[in-house]
């Protein structure tokens, strides 16, 4: 895969378990963690046999709780990649990456498709640029990248 890829983000409405499966099932159906399947337990205090679904539930109960995931797309195809932040402020961040950054266009439509999935108006797209870990990084972010894919 030529060239860094572009990152796209937006907030989803609420923080739940299902949002996060429910946008994993949409964009990119055929994933794989690209963390160890023990992490998120150790890093949350979490008894380490616990599944990534009860993870997940516990950090939709717990919103003063953060985690990032990251997903690789198996099939190696747009998009590439797919995060899940649940932020310390209790807001949950989803994001994809959907192309490299020589497909601005490909990027944009990815962006347009996320924020009709979560019914929001606010997205965007960054290259090679820290993944936001709270509303607040979410909407500086915004700011500084909102007329990239535009």
């Amino acid at each position: 895969m030529p060239g860094p890829l572009i990152d796209c983000y937006v907030i989803s409405p609420s923080r739940t378990s299902s949002a996060v499966t429910s946008f994993l099932n949409h964009f990119v159906s055929n994933h794989t963690a690209s963390f160890h399947r023990h992490d998120p337990a150790e890093v949350l205090g979490l008894p380490l046999e616990l599944s990534l679904e009860a993870i997940l539930d516990f950090l939709e109960k717990n919103v003063d709780r953060e985690y990032a995931f990251y997903w690789r797309n198996m099939d190696d195809t747009e998009p590439y990649h797919a995060m899940a932040v649940f932020c310390k402020d209790g807001s949950l961040i989803l994001g994809l990456s959907p192309t490299i950054d020589a497909h601005e266009g490909v990027a944009k439509d990815y962006l347009n498709r996320m924020k009709k999935f979560v019914a929001t108006d606010t997205g965007y797209c960054a290259l090679e640029y820290a993944l936001p870990s709270s509303r607040q990084e979410f909407y500086d972010g915004w700011k500084t990248w909102k007329d990239y894919c535009s």
